[in-house]
């Protein structure tokens, strides 16, 4: 069907990359060095929290084509 005569599995090299760490901002002078650097150590990325109802009320309004 697809054309594909040999089936012999690939070799995949099982070296994981790893990604280098981030460096801490530079000092900007506002509160004190290490309050900056605790600052920047502790976030934490959170994803986008969707709004269901308010694209539910909003879904009506969207047009066909």
């Amino acid at each position: 069907m697809y054309a594909a005569e040999d089936f012999t599995p690939l070799v995949l090299d099982e070296k994981q990359e790893e990604y280098p760490k981030p460096e801490p901002p530079p000092y900007t002078g506002w509160g004190t060095e290490e309050d900056s650097l605790q600052s920047w150590r502790n976030v934490e990325l959170k994803p986008f929290v969707k709004d269901w109802r308010k694209e539910a009320e909003k879904e009506k309004y969207v047009d066909c084509l």
